[in-house]
């Protein structure tokens, strides 16, 4: 899953860029539209692919204690989808604020790239810990995560 968090992380672009309060066609660019949708589809794909064909056991493996196996890995990625759209529509009631853009130091490129880097790991908030997953099923995650991502994609 080596863009696992890439897609989910776009979505808090959105709120980072300053872009609260009721987003108007002109309040994200065509250039940020275009990447944000190409992104959010291209770890979609990712992680269906990351899992096709695994073997429970395979699904379930954890590399060392304390490590989440891929299964769990796909909770999160799930639970982050929910739970990053739910900060991004709660943001979206707050007045609009331009000036925030001012403030940004790093592309979205950039951030991308620093969420992808592993070597500094950082440990998740409990609402995106795989053992909140309300899922009874990986197919059931998968499903919902496709879902919501095919939902957010069209938003954009």
């Amino acid at each position: 899953m080596l863009k696992r968090t890439k897609g989910y992380m776009l979505i808090s672009l959105l709120v980072i860029t300053g872009l609260a309060g009721t987003m108007h066609i002109d309040s994200v660019t065509q250039k940020e539209r275009k990447y944000a949708i190409k992104e959010m589809k291209e770890t979609k794909n990712d992680v269906m692919k990351s899992v096709k064909g695994l073997s429970d056991v395979q699904l379930n493996f954890k590399s060392a204690p304390g490590r989440w196996s891929v299964k769990e890995c796909v909770y999160h990625i799930g639970l982050s989808e929910i739970n990053l759209w739910q900060l991004l529509e709660e943001t979206m009631k707050s007045p609009a604020n331009p000036d925030k853009r001012s403030e940004i130091k790093v592309s979205d490129e950039q951030l991308v790239k620093m969420i992808e880097d592993r070597a500094n790991k950082v440990k998740t908030k409990e609402s995106f810990e795989p053992k909140n997953a309300p899922w009874k099923s990986l197919d059931e995650a998968l499903d919902d995560f496709k879902t919501k991502r095919n939902k957010h994609v069209d938003y954009m």
